[in-house]
């Protein structure tokens, strides 16, 4: 009987004086390129098709994928590792692309999780900074000294001293007090919820960067996020788009 031609395989002869695995090998090695294209052209026509059997596959066979994930996953974890450095650039490239053609499902997924998850999220952020506090300080003076940190640095400088001109201690204790008279407690006055756990910041109805004061008529107390989330919008315009996303 013959049989393949490759040293220490004794399977069949199938073509080429090669067994059916080798030759299979050896025709992929030649057509790379063609059946490449192929595979590609067959999943756009087949794109549904194909994506109910992974999920059918991935259901019935749940169980034992974990297993299989919980026993390699050093291996798995290093090898991802190492496809992620190597493949930086186009991975940056279809996460951007991902990014610009689900935009808005994103945003409004990213702004509920905040929102479900803020205590856990802020507590993480809390022990992050703590257990990394010597490496952020290093990061933050070396990136002050570059040329963009060094113009950020100087406009926070000027908003901040804009921020704060014309605002007295007595304002914003006049602020407070007139919140707590009118809710009964400290209260946000964008959505209307109450302030804990020292969650409140001064907040300017109409902002100073669209022609806004630090005079009493122009403040008030909002949470930290509502403020963040009203940004530089008018108290008019944040109202206009709360009704509108209701």
């Amino acid at each position: 009987m013959k049989i393949c031609s490759i040293e220490g395989c004794n399977e069949k002869h199938y073509g080429k004086g090669l067994c059916r695995k080798h030759w299979r090998r050896q025709y992929k090695k030649e057509n790379k390129e063609r059946i490449v294209e192929q595979d590609r052209r067959y999943y756009k026509e087949h794109k549904e098709y194909i994506a109910k059997r992974q999920q059918r596959w991935y259901r019935d066979n749940i169980d034992q994928i974990k297993q299989r994930r919980e026993d390699n996953k050093e291996h798995i974890k290093k090898r991802q590792k190492q496809y992620n450095k190597d493949h930086k650039e186009e991975i940056s490239i279809q996460a951007a692309c991902y990014y610009l053609e689900h935009k808005q499902e994103i945003d409004a997924w990213n702004r509920q999780y905040r929102q479900d998850n803020r205590e856990s999220i802020s507590a993480r952020v809390c022990r992050y900074q703590q257990e990394h506090k010597e490496e952020r300080y290093e990061y933050h003076k070396q990136w002050s000294r570059t040329s963009i940190g060094k113009a950020i640095t100087k406009a926070l400088s000027h908003n901040r001293r804009t921020l704060l001109k014309g605002l007295t201690k007595e304002t914003i204790q006049k602020v407070y007090e007139a919140n707590i008279e009118k809710y009964g407690i400290l209260t946000c006055y964008l959505c209307g919820k109450p302030i804990i756990n020292n969650d409140d910041a001064l907040e300017h109805s109409t902002p100073l960067s669209r022609g806004g004061t630090n005079k009493f008529e122009n403040l008030g107390v909002a949470h930290s996020h509502c403020n963040a989330k009203k940004h530089i919008k008018t108290l008019e315009e944040w109202f206009k788009k709360e009704i509108s996303n209701e």
